[in-house]
């Protein structure tokens, strides 16, 4: 299965006050692994950033008055993302902007909708799962304790890179236990247990016990194991287990 994980940056906030895309960056993943290939282009927006979004991205117009304009990378982005699920962080905000600029372009393809298999929206994904904290990328981040090499300013390639990161951690995580889906199939593979203390004073520091699906019997005796040990041995696995997997 391929996966693109988009990003844009912008001159501002609306594309019906006229505001364009400044930069687009993609990232490809096929079957959960991240094959390295990336599109990733400044466009000139043919227009003066706002004040605000150049302090976001530290971009200006005279630094991309250089750069293609979106009609002459348009074929190559849609070329990479055909046939893709699309995840996107907010993702009404970059499909208005690149539905937009295929409009202005007059493309064949009408919307980004048209070439995918499915749109994704973290931001959405994130609220079910946190519904009274902050979803955005630095505080899933935070949570998660994913590594941000975002500065003050905002990139769309490095934003992408992460948002991978993001997706996984969040389509891995089981909101009722708030663990790891891959922890609990660790726990639900550990056989279940009976306990009985020994009647006898010599054994009364250790706990016998039987596996339901691999019993230690010679003859009517259980074979006795110390308890606290395996317990302890377990506990150590499952906490190293679930670090490697923040």
């Amino acid at each position: 299965m391929k996966i693109i994980f988009l990003d844009t940056e912008t001159t501002g906030f609306s594309p019906r006050k006229g505001d364009r895309i400044t930069e687009i960056a993609c990232v490809e993943m096929v079957d959960g692994i991240l094959t390295g290939k990336i599109f990733h282009k400044y466009v000139n927006p043919e227009r003066k950033l706002s004040k605000k979004a150049a302090e976001i991205t530290g971009l200006s117009l005279d630094l991309l008055k250089d750069k293609p304009l979106f009609k002459d990378v348009a074929n190559e982005f849609l070329e990479f993302v055909k046939d893709a699920k699309i995840v996107i962080h907010n993702a009404p905000f970059d499909v208005r902007f690149i539905n937009n600029e295929l409009e202005i372009i007059k493309s064949p393809v009408s919307t980004l909708s048209a070439i995918s298999k499915e749109i994704i929206d973290t931001l959405t994904t994130a609220k079910s799962l946190f519904p009274k904290e902050a979803n955005s990328i630095d505080a899933l981040c935070l949570r998660f304790n994913i590594t941000n090499d975002r500065s003050s300013q905002h990139g769309a390639l490095i934003d992408a890179k992460i948002l991978a990161s993001i997706y996984t951690k969040l389509i891995n995580f089981d909101p009722i236990t708030k663990c790891p889906v891959k922890i609990l199939k660790v726990i639900n593979k550990v056989p279940k247990i009976n306990l009985t203390i020994p009647s006898s004073s010599s054994a009364s520091m250790q706990y016998l016990y039987e596996a339901e699906k691999n019993p230690k019997k010679s003859g009517n005796e259980i074979q006795p194991i110390e308890l606290s040990k395996t317990i302890d041995e377990v506990s150590d696995k499952l906490k190293k287990l679930k670090a490697s997997s923040l």
